[in-house]
């Protein structure tokens, strides 16, 4: 019973990291395009 109840808390764990995994690498996607839209609207504040 007991190793049954460590391995859900492992796969919960697992899941978890999984989770943060990828929202690390949406927030790193949306920071690049972020990035990409600064520099281009500063490219466009220099023409004018």
């Amino acid at each position: 019973m007991e190793s049954e109840e460590k391995d859900k808390k492992v796969e919960t764990a697992e899941a978890h990291v999984a989770s943060l995994q990828k929202q690390a690498a949406d927030l790193l996607l949306e920071y690049d395009r972020l990035l990409e839209d600064n520099q281009n609207l500063q490219a466009m504040g220099h023409k004018s």
